[in-house]
């Protein structure tokens, strides 16, 4: 998705430019889901400065594993990896269902922004200089990108819906013979045990 703000980090970090793109797109209509694009937008920018750079990282590092790294923190300056946390705390508790407002996520949609001209400076050799400004997204930008966005959410949560029933529905069926199984082998052993404490 091609975005109003990330564009400066395309050529060399495409991913990172389309997380951004999503997040401008979802400020408005889903801050939640644009809180949340903002997290994977942050951990990928710092697993890419891992393996721009062949940092040194612990095995099966978490996010927050992958920052508090002496690795890492020895070469991010402290407003870069505030920043950072600053995405991931946000974005954590928007995935956790906490409300997220619009104003929130503009405020953490600039910060992004912050690192992705810090990235094209450090590790792109860019001219700060040269580099845009912040523009924050339109309650409308993305217009029918954004209706699309949303409409996509809502038909994959009617999926997970309908998959949850069906599953529900089967490991009911799959219940009701176990049940009766239980019920009928309860009953052999005890005709069973009733034969054996009997005469012979």
């Amino acid at each position: 998705m091609k975005s109003q703000n990330f564009e400066m980090l395309r050529p060399s970090w495409p991913e990172l430019a389309a997380l951004g793109g999503f997040a401008e797109a979802y400020t408005h209509a889903d801050p939640a889901s644009a809180l949340m694009k903002l997290r994977l937008f942050a951990e990928n920018l710092t697993k890419d400065v891992y393996r721009d750079l062949r940092l040194p990282k612990p095995n099966q590092a978490s996010f927050v594993d992958l920052l508090k790294c002496d690795s890492f923190a020895a070469i991010t300056p402290k407003v870069v990896l505030d920043k950072l946390h600053a995405l991931r705390i946000h974005g954590n508790k928007a995935a956790h269902g906490e409300p997220a407002t619009t104003r929130n996520a503009l405020w953490l949609l600039k910060e992004a922004f912050d690192l992705a001209r810090w990235m094209v400076v450090r590790f792109a050799n860019g001219d700060a200089a040269a580099l845009p400004q912040f523009a924050p997204p339109a309650p409308d930008q993305g217009g029918d990108d954004a209706k699309e966005l949303l409409r996509e959410k809502r038909q994959i949560l009617e999926k997970l819906a309908a998959q949850e029933a069906q599953m529900e529905t089967l490991l009911r069926e799959l219940e009701e013979p176990r049940l009766e199984f239980r019920i009928h082998s309860e009953a052999l052993l005890r005709v069973s045990a009733g034969r054996r404490c009997g005469p012979w």
